[in-house]
């Protein structure tokens, strides 16, 4: 999801920026990764206003939230698996 998020976002191409930050958004939040959904659902209300410069601006952070959630999931997995 984020590697589309990413080309969308370079090409300039609000439609599948604005579903794949929906995607990241409604996924994110299932599982908890409550700052990974806060960012994508801006990026997601960005593109609705025609603002994807500021919805670009918007990407680090969103890949750091989602890294961060990916390393606290991985870390569960390794301690129950020990």
């Amino acid at each position: 999801l984020i590697l589309g998020i990413r080309e969308a976002i370079q090409s300039r191409d609000a439609a599948t920026l604005n579903a794949g930050a929906q995607q990241l958004k409604s996924v994110s939040a299932q599982v908890g990764a409550l700052a990974a959904a806060f960012h994508a659902g801006e990026i997601e209300r960005l593109t609705l206003e025609q603002r994807l410069d500021d919805a670009a601006n918007l990407l680090e952070p969103l890949e750091e939230s989602v890294e961060m959630a990916c390393q606290f999931f991985e870390e569960k997995i390794r301690a129950r698996a020990a």
